[in-house]
C-alpha cells in the first residue's frame, strides 16, 4: 500500500506542473469558445445564464426612477486615477458608466458624474459624449455632465457629501477605487438619497459596502457591469469562462489534498 501511495504521490509531484501549464494554455481558447457562445445566444435573442445581481436591477430603476422624476442620479467613480495602482478598479467603474450613459442618453437624463483624476475626468466625458450622440442631436452632451472635485481622498469626500446633501437626486452610484472616505459619502447618500449602490475591491472597504448599500456590488462582482450591463460578448464569454475554469481549479485542489492525504 505504501509502494502505490508514494508513487501516485510521485506522479502527481512531477505533473503538477504540468497540469498548471496545460491549464493555462486552455484558457485562451476556453475563453474564446464561451465568447461565441455568448455570441450566438445574443444574436438569436436568448435569453443569457447570468446567475442574478440585484444591484444591477437596482442599477436600472434608479435610471428609470430618473426619468420619472426628472433628478440627475450622482455617480460617483471613486477616488482613483488611470495609470496607477488603482487603475483596475477605475477602468471597472468607467465599464459601469458606459451602460449607464447609454440609459440616460435614451432617457435624456444627465447624471451627475464626479472623479477626483483629471485622466479619469476625461475618459467619463467621452463615454457621456459618445452615448449622447448615438441617440440624435436632439440629446444634446454636456461637459458640465462630469465634475472634477479634488484630486485629494478627503476633499473629494468633502465635496461629493456636499452636492449629496444639497442637490435632489434620483440615487447615488459609487463605483471604483475607494479609501476610507468611503464611509463618509455612503453615510450622507444613505440618509438623503432614495436609492444607493455601491461596488468596491478593496477588503478594507468591503464591510462599509456591505452595510450602507442595500445591494453592493463586492469584490469582482464590481468588474461584471459589461456582462450585466452592457451585454458585451467578450464580457460574456469572459465571465463563463472565469466560472468554469474556476470549477475545474477546485476539483483540481480537492485532487491535490486527496493525493497528499495518502502521505
Amino acid at each position: 500500500m505504501e509502494a502505490i501511495q508514494s508513487t501516485v504521490t510521485g506522479i502527481w509531484d512531477s505533473a503538477a506542473p504540468a497540469i498548471m501549464g496545460a491549464l493555462l494554455l486552455l484558457l485562451v481558447p476556453t475563453l474564446y469558445f464561451f465568447t461565441l457562445r455568448a455570441r450566438a445566444l445574443l444574436r438569436a435573442g436568448k435569453p443569457l445564464p447570468l446567475r442574478r445581481m440585484p444591484a444591477f436591477e437596482r442599477l436600472s430603476r434608479a435610471m428609470d426612477a430618473a426619468a420619472e422624476t426628472g433628478r440627475p442620479p450622482h455617480i460617483s467613480l471613486g477616488t482613483g486615477a488611470v495609470g496607477d495602482s488603482s487603475t483596475a478598479e477605475s477602468l471597472a467603474a468607467l465599464h459601469l458608466l458606459a451602460p449607464l450613459s447609454q440609459q440616460a442618453a435614451a432617457y435624456g437624463v444627465h447624471p451627475v458624474v464626479t472623479v477626483a483624476d483629471a485622466g479619469l475626468m476625461l475618459a467619463a466625458q467621452d463615454r457621456l459624449r459618445q452615448a449622447f450622440r448615438q441617440h440624435g442631436p436632439e440629446r444634446e452632451y454636456r461637459f458640465t455632465d462630469v465634475q472634477l472635485i479634488a484630486p485629494e481622498a478627503t476633499a473629494y469626500a468633502a465635496g461629493a457629501m456636499g452636492m449629496l446633501s444639497r442637490q435632489e437626486l434620483s440615487g447615488n452610484v459609487m463605483a471604483g477605487a475607494f479609501g476610507e472616505e468611503y464611509f463618509l459619502m455612503a453615510e450622507v447618500g444613505a440618509w438623503k438619497q432614495p436609492e444607493q449602490v455601491a461596488g468596491a475591491a478593496d477588503p478594507g472597504v468591503l464591510p462599509f459596502v456591505h452595510v450602507t448599500s442595500e445591494a453592493p456590488l463586492l469584490g469582482e462582482e464590481m468588474f461584471t457591469a459589461g456582462a450585466y450591463l452592457g451585454k458585451w460578448a467578450s464580457h460574456i464569454g469572459s465571465l463563463f469562462a472565469q466560472d468554469w475554469m474556476r470549477v475545474l481549479l477546485i476539483l483540481i485542489i480537492l485532487a491535490g489534498m486527496f493525493l497528499a492525504s495518502w502521505h
